[in-house]
């Protein structure tokens, strides 16, 4: 069996039991000086101080994801303004063929080929292929190509997303590519025509933008994690 002394070598050799000891030490020398209560406040307030850390951390990346993903919004709603002043309109190969019917026409009808009804018509509807051909939204906004263009209310487009873009809501981010959609509805353009890279980039940038509305944090909900940190505060 070992003696005091022994005991006493061996217990006060592990790092734990000093650690305890001068904290014990400290302790009992603050409550000498400032009273029990002192003491006891100096835990309330480490565990006060980790709660509120633990309160902030979900309020603040809530706030976080909301600023991030309305900087991405705002960024569509430039590509969609960007996108307007970019060809919309591309034709396919039924133009190359056109030309080659012209042609055709030509060689078989010689110089009297100009004055038949059916190589004039043909002559006029291929000169307004070829001015529609690269038309941006901004052109068939304002100019009239037969019987398409000229057509004000796709000006809504970039009208509607640049409010979007200045207002920054999640509701204004869910409704707007709807009301953007509709106006490029009623001016749909049919016949041989494939979209242009602005009409690619306007419609893409109003699927992404209606998606990820949906994933933005609501108002409410980052001031309820504000009111828990005030009451917590508190």
């Amino acid at each position: 069996m070992k003696d005091y002394e022994e005991w006493k070598k061996d217990y006060l050799a592990g790092s734990d039991t000093r650690k305890y000891l001068v904290e014990k030490q400290l302790r009992e020398e603050f409550e000498k000086q400032f009273g029990t209560e002192a003491s006891l406040g100096t835990g309330s307030n480490v565990s006060h101080s980790a709660s509120k850390s633990s309160l902030d951390e979900p309020k603040h990346s809530l706030s976080e994801k909301a600023a991030g993903m309305k900087k991405v919004q705002r960024f569509l709603s430039a590509a969609i303004i960007i996108g307007f002043f970019l060809p919309w309109i591309e034709f396919t190969g039924d133009m190359d063929q056109m030309k080659e019917g012209l042609n055709q026409m030509m060689e078989m009808l010689g110089e009297l080929a100009e004055e038949t009804p059916q190589y004039q018509e043909a002559k006029e509807q291929m000169e307004l292929l070829e001015k529609m051909d690269g038309a941006s939204g901004f052109d068939l906004s304002t100019t009239k190509f037969g019987r398409v263009g000229d057509s004000p209310s796709l000006f809504m487009v970039p009208v509607i997303a640049l409010f979007a873009g200045i207002y920054n809501k999640k509701k204004v981010f869910i409704i707007y590519p709807v009301l953007c959609g509709f106006c490029l509805l009623i001016n749909t353009i049919s016949g041989p025509i494939s979209m242009g890279l602005g009409l690619v980039i306007t419609y893409a940038s109003l699927l992404i933008a209606f998606f990820c509305a949906f994933g933005i944090p609501k108002d409410t909900d980052i001031a309820t994690a504000k009111g828990m940190e005030s009451s917590a505060s508190d």
